[in-house]
């Protein structure tokens, strides 16, 4: 999709300057109805791809608490962002506080 940017028209490449996300985020199960509440009113970028994570119990690895008694899941964000309240640096703030305050 990068790649896109090169090649559009001038007018496709401001939007894809201020509008294009590329985003991974982990949530715990139990968040992830508020999270995709948070994803749309922040992007609304569609589809939104959602797959089970695994976290590992390793040295190195970021240590969450009750890893062990938690199912994790991937939202997955990949296109242009529509909605109004898309800023690109905040919104991606948002969502990584968001991830944090909630174990992800």
């Amino acid at each position: 999709m990068l790649y896109l940017k090169h090649v559009a028209p001038s007018g496709l490449k401001d939007q894809l300057d201020s509008r294009l996300i590329l985003q991974d985020y982990a949530v715990k199960m139990e968040n992830l109805k508020e999270s995709l509440i948070l994803t749309d009113q922040e992007a609304s970028t569609y589809p939104a791809w959602l797959v089970a994570v695994k976290i590992p119990s390793c040295p190195g690895v970021h240590d969450l608490k009750n890893r062990a008694e938690s199912i994790f899941v991937g939202i997955g964000l990949y296109g242009l962002a529509t909605s109004k309240n898309y800023a690109k640096e905040e919104s991606i703030q948002k969502f990584e506080k968001h991830c944090l305050e909630n174990g992800g």
